[in-house]
């Protein structure tokens, strides 16, 4: 397991990134290019998403419960993973 501790990786071109089995604290991806990067059994704990494009993101059931609890306040998000996240609050997933 791949493990991250106050990680700054803010602005970052992560596009296509695979995120296998990796534990994150206080991670920051605030700005940082996601698209299609996969987060598959990744934990996260605080992290920053603020303004990230995640369009195109994969992720499992435990990655969606992350997400749903990290700052993604003015992140680009697929429709998917919006509806997803609108489904968990909702306690419909």
């Amino acid at each position: 397991m791949l493990n991250f501790l106050d990680a700054d990786f803010s602005g970052a071109d992560l596009r296509n990134a695979r995120f296998a089995q990796t534990y994150m604290i206080n991670t920051n991806f605030s700005g940082a290019d996601l698209r299609g990067a996969i987060f598959n059994t990744t934990a996260f704990e605080n992290a920053d998403f603020r303004g990230a494009n995640l369009q195109g993101i994969k992720y499992d059931t435990k990655g969606l419960q992350f997400f749903a609890v990290s700052k993604l306040d003015g992140a680009k998000t697929s429709a998917d993973l919006q509806k997803d996240l609108d489904k968990l609050k909702a306690g419909k997933a």
